[in-house]
């Protein structure tokens, strides 16, 4: 899944040095659909409109992941439920297909979430 920034992410300095455009993984049995008054959006995905937001000065939420690795997404198949939420969302063999998907695709999401870890020390730190 592609998640993007939008130009508001431009000023916040969690994001500072993150691509427009990113890898992740996302699937949700629940997801914010609707953010709360006074929230600013940041980035968003095809499948999720509020992928990251802000509220308040430094309150941020994120819906998708980058810390996970294949193995981590593998053992999803521990929890029937699970599996069978993702298949119900993207069909038979979701899982196997998500597995492929972060074995491809995880050197960019590991350098993506590590500037978005970076970055939040910084913040913490002041």
């Amino acid at each position: 899944l592609d998640v993007e920034t939008l130009p508001e992410a431009a000023e916040e300095a969690l994001f500072t040095g993150f691509p427009a455009r990113a890898k992740a993984v996302q699937w949700h049995l629940y997801a914010i659909m609707e953010l709360p008054p006074g929230a600013r959006r940041l980035m968003h995905s095809p499948l999720c409109e509020n992928q990251a937001f802000r509220i308040g000065r430094a309150v941020y939420g994120l819906q998708f992941h980058m810390e996970l690795s294949p193995d981590m997404v593998q053992a999803v198949d521990a929890y029937p439920e699970y599996v069978a939420a993702l298949e119900a969302q993207r069909g038979a063999g979701a899982l196997t297909r998500l597995v492929n998907e972060t074995e491809h695709h995880g050197d960019d999401m590991c350098r993506s979430i590590r500037q978005i870890y970076d970055n939040f020390v910084k913040l913490a730190r002041g």
